[in-house]
């Protein structure tokens, strides 16, 4: 009989012996080695060079509130709901990996769905965030996951347009996982190049809850929302989708707080708001739900969100609603709001510079008779050895069939051999 458990078997299984010593049964401690030990989830859609531990908090407080809805849902029994409530996810490892699109079976449809034609993949290849698990935890956190795929949780955290599948062990694969699989990474390395982002700084939390009142007395857009649930509700002019996703990246001792915002590169207004917004992101939020109409007890909840320093300080600034830009002498040593004035300035198309380029390096100077040979006069003077300017034998001063010393010596100062 072979037994798993969460704790320590083999200490178990010693104080045991102690107990069947002199008796008929045996037990013995043999670890074994699973066939399957580990099972990954892939996510395209999720552009590369994002913050793989932010994502990953971001992930495990996300699942661990769809656990916490299935329990107060009761729809475990009794004791489970008490302990899952409260229990640790499994153990989870995200990061971003090099996919090699397995093989297909047929050369007509590896064609259809190759990555070779794509500068992108050329480039970059195709980095896809995975998460790496036990497959042992699926029983558990199998009704979780659908939970907080279907409820939209999952969308909010990875952006938009991510998808998951289930990569299933090499021995396992069927022609209809593979083709759907190349299919997923050619979404992805498309996507990734039409898709940029932008970093608002001061940003601690993105999943503070925040009941809404509004000044008027009217019903909000929702109950509660969160700073993450805002800028989702950002939209153009013609009420189409500003973001894609919003990101937290983790704070280092050289960085501070950041997530980053995504959005489509086609998307000129996206981009102007979202640099709008970067250049004081407390400040702008402030004036944005105060011209949404939310009271001011449930604007000083949202700015919770941000760091104290900036929250203290974002109503002090300056907001012009025609133009949607925010003043604010808090805002710091913006780079990108230099960068923005500078680009505004000078442009930010080389192209220019580039003919210029190519133009002189086609410039060729001529010379007449005498001052080529005075030019020559000039030269030989210095010896040069140039007397037989004009001459083609002047061209090939080295002779590999030549007798006397070896060295760097002209065909004038040597017998060659005939």
């Amino acid at each position: 009989m072979s037994v798993s458990a969460p704790g320590n078997v083999k200490q178990a299984i010693g104080d045991l012996l102690i107990e069947l010593e002199g008796d008929a049964h045996q037990i013995k401690y043999k670890p074994t080695q699973r066939k399957n030990s580990k099972a990954e989830k892939m996510f395209p859609g999720v552009p590369a060079g994002l913050c793989s531990e932010g994502l990953m908090r971001s992930i495990r407080h996300g699942l661990k509130n769809s656990e916490k809805t299935l329990c107060n849902a009761k729809k475990f029994t009794i004791k489970a709901n008490l302990d899952r409530y409260h229990l640790p996810l499994p153990v989870m490892n995200g990061y971003f990996k090099q996919v090699t699109p397995p093989k297909t079976i047929s050369d007509s449809e590896s064609r259809d769905y190759s990555l070779n034609k794509l500068t992108e993949f050329k480039k970059n290849g195709c980095k896809i965030f995975v998460i790496e698990y036990d497959p042992i935890d699926n029983r558990r956190m199998a009704p979780v996951w659908d939970l907080f795929i279907n409820s939209g949780d999952m969308a909010n955290i990875f952006g938009i347009r991510v998808k998951v599948q289930v990569i299933p062990p090499p021995g396992e694969r069927d022609p209809n996982s593979i083709t759907k699989q190349r299919r997923y990474c050619k979404h992805h390395v498309n996507y990734s190049s039409k898709v940029r982002y932008i970093q608002h700084k001061t940003i601690l939390n993105l999943d503070h809850p925040v009941t809404l009142a509004m000044t008027d007395g009217s019903r909000p857009p929702r109950g509660v929302s969160t700073l993450r649930q805002e800028y989702f509700d950002l939209k153009t002019s013609d009420d189409g989708t500003i973001i894609h996703g919003v990101f937290v990246r983790i704070e280092s001792a050289t960085r501070g707080p950041s997530v980053d915002v995504t959005y489509m590169v086609s998307n000129k207004e996206a981009k102007s708001i979202l640099t709008k917004v970067g250049h004081c992101p407390s400040a702008w939020w402030y004036w944005h739900w105060v011209e949404k109409g939310y009271t001011q007890g449930t604007i000083l909840s949202l700015l919770n969100s941000f760091e104290p320093d900036a929250a203290d300080n974002a109503h002090d600034s300056e907001y012009d609603p025609s133009t949607m830009t925010v003043t604010s002498m808090f805002a710091g040593d913006d780079e990108n709001q230099w960068l923005d004035q500078v680009e505004e300035e000078f442009g930010s198309d080389l192209s220019d510079h580039d003919d210029d380029i190519v133009q002189n390096s086609g410039t060729t100077i001529e010379l007449d008779k005498d001052a080529k040979a005075s030019l020559a006069k000039e030269m030989k003077g210095k010896d040069y050895d140039l007397e037989g300017i004009e001459s083609r034998s002047s061209k090939r001063t080295h002779r590999t069939n030549m007798t006397g010393n070896t060295g760097m010596t002209s065909n004038r100062s040597v017998t060659t051999k005939k």
